[in-house]
């Protein structure tokens, strides 16, 4: 089951995910692929196969495409995570907001 906890280790790993995601250095690579593992392998238990809540930014918040969708049925209709991923992004940019209303 793919938890939504939404932590400060969470939000951390979030941000600073976004922050290397476009980032093609070696090192931030590496980083970036630890910070992919701990956050959805680790924290939020989401399977490989999921869509990553780092690397679906704006289109999380459209249709999950048809080839996706698919992939789910009765019995597991968020088998891709779309669906998961999509809320998990709202929390944590929601998180990230009044992290930063706070520190003004």
């Amino acid at each position: 089951m793919v938890r939504t906890d939404v932590t400060p280790e969470v939000v951390a790993l979030y941000r600073r995910g976004l922050e290397l995601k476009d980032k093609r250095d070696r090192k931030s690579r590496d980083e970036y692929s630890r910070i992919v593992k701990r956050l959805e392998w680790g924290l939020l238990d989401r399977p490989p196969h999921m869509v990553s809540i780092l690397d679906w930014d704006a289109e999380l918040e459209g249709e999950e495409p048809k080839y996706l969708a698919r992939k789910s049925s009765a019995s597991h209709p968020d088998f891709s995570g779309w669906i998961s991923a999509r809320e998990i992004r709202r929390q944590l940019l929601a998180a990230l907001a009044h992290n930063v209303k706070a520190e003004r």
